[in-house]
């Protein structure tokens, strides 16, 4: 199974977004006041195999995603808001990347479970990620008919409207974009999996 996958992590809202290559189903899991999927979270975690692919996800996705495995026993209590504030903490961090010691055991969580397709990697050929290759910009490059920038500052503490926005943003454009992307990679990819 090849699964597209993306996340949006915001203080009160996670989001894992999926697209299935082949069959082309979008789902979601969302975690919020509003509606709390931590059980289908914690089942996606587990039982997702085959080949992951996202756009930095071994610098940023899978990361936060094992983060939330590996440290599941003490974030399944927490109410969704705190769920997601203690998400958004970690997230942080990734993102400012100047603690990777302290991130690196997050890294590994699914080595034995899926492969990581990271296209941030096929399409930087190792160049440092100083260059400021962004899914957006890529979507330009291929063609893709409606580039969107993030709607909402990702410190922004969404309300139930503004987290749909966020929801349509990932599960449409976000991932449409990774989509193109896929099939402009799909030979390397092909090769990758035999």
């Amino acid at each position: 199974m090849k699964t597209l996958t993306d996340i949006e992590v915001y203080t009160n809202y996670f989001l894992l977004g999926c697209k299935d290559y082949h069959s082309k189903v979008v789902s979601s899991i969302e975690v919020s006041e509003y509606l709390d999927e931590r059980d289908k979270l914690w089942q996606w975690l587990n039982e997702t195999k085959g080949f992951l692919i996202t756009f930095n996800g071994q610098h940023y996705d899978c990361v936060v995603l094992g983060y939330i495995k590996k440290e599941w026993d003490s974030l399944k209590h927490l109410d969704p808001e705190n769920f997601c504030r203690q998400v958004k903490i970690f997230s942080d961090k990734v993102i400012d990347g100047n603690d990777w010691d302290a991130l690196k055991p997050y890294k590994y969580v699914f080595q034995k479970q899926w492969n990581d397709v990271d296209l941030f990697l096929y399409w930087s050929k190792g160049l440092r990620q100083s260059k400021k290759i962004s899914l957006k910009g890529l979507g330009i490059q291929l063609g893709y008919p409606v580039v969107m920038e993030l709607p909402y500052e990702p410190s922004s503490y969404l309300t139930e409207d503004q987290m749909q926005d966020i929801k349509v943003y990932n599960l449409k454009h976000d991932l449409g974009i990774l989509e193109l992307l896929t099939e402009s990679k799909r030979d390397e990819i092909v090769l990758r999996q035999y």
